[in-house]
């Protein structure tokens, strides 16, 4: 093995570690005190490090503290989202019973009200797509209003969830109607779009705005008359109506249960 060989600098460093301690023994042995005296001189150097540390401990329940407001911040921020978006629906809500009542002024003989999901322009021949269906108590054959005294027309077709109405209006369908005043009997022919064709003796007095009512007592109206056509040589004359109100921008109908388009 090779020997160890201490450089001076080694050796000068055990020289002042040796004397520095010789001198430590010396002091204490002289004066018990000194050793207070250093310890508090130790103490004092070191006080800013234990403060540190003190203050370091203190802080972490504010950590703590700040992290758990942020967390009841985040969930007071959803509960408020989530009132929020309540909240745009009880209006949605409000304002849909609010058109409901403009509309239709309350049921008539239990009538129930339907949503229109698919309209004319996107279903074929005026007919209509209804958010209810047989689980809501409606069958075929009753009668539809899309105003409080508008006939619209009939139930068709009636699935559990959804049932389709078959305008009056529709190309091809024909309708007893009254006319004017004097309850003028006549036959709607439905030319689409919520438009009716009719012809009647040209001596009958008949004028724009005279409404075609469907038989009964209900008094729902089918159109108004729009314009009329006379030919001198021709006994009749032709009439143009039209249901007054927009098929094609309709979002509620009413279903009178258990009162058929025929019963009127």
């Amino acid at each position: 093995m090779r020997p160890i060989i201490q450089t001076k600098k080694q050796k000068s460093g055990q020289k002042i570690f040796l004397v520095f301690a010789l001198f430590l023994i010396l002091l204490f042995s002289v004066s018990p005190n000194s050793f207070r005296a250093v310890s508090s001189l130790f103490n004092m150097a070191a006080a800013p490090f234990w403060n540190a540390a003190d203050s370091f401990s203190g802080s972490m329940p504010v950590l703590r503290s700040r992290a758990s407001l942020s967390k009841e911040n985040e969930s007071l921020r959803q509960q408020i989202d989530v009132l929020a978006r309540n909240l745009k629906g009880y209006d949605f809500a409000a304002q849909e019973n609010l058109e409901l009542k403009k509309l239709f002024g309350g049921k008539k003989d239990g009538g129930v009200f339907a949503g229109i999901l698919a309209r004319p322009g996107r279903l074929p021949f005026d007919t209509f797509l209804l958010d209810i269906g047989g689980e809501s108590g409606i069958k075929n054959g009753e009668l539809a209003l899309a105003d409080q005294n508008i006939a619209l027309g009939k139930i068709i077709e009636t699935y559990t969830y959804s049932a389709k109405i078959k305008a009056f209006s529709s190309s091809g369908e024909v309708t007893d109607a009254f006319l004017g005043p004097n309850n003028i009997p006549i036959e709607l022919k439905g030319a689409g779009g919520g438009v009716y064709t009719a012809e009647l003796p040209r001596e009958l007095d008949v004028k724009e705005g005279d409404a075609a009512v469907l038989p009964g007592s209900g008094g729902f109206i089918l159109a108004y008359v729009e314009s009329k056509e006379e030919n001198l040589t021709d006994s009749f004359q032709k009439l143009y109506l039209r249901n007054p109100v927009n098929i094609f921008q309709l979002k509620y109908a009413q279903i009178i249960p258990h009162l058929s388009a025929n019963e009127q």
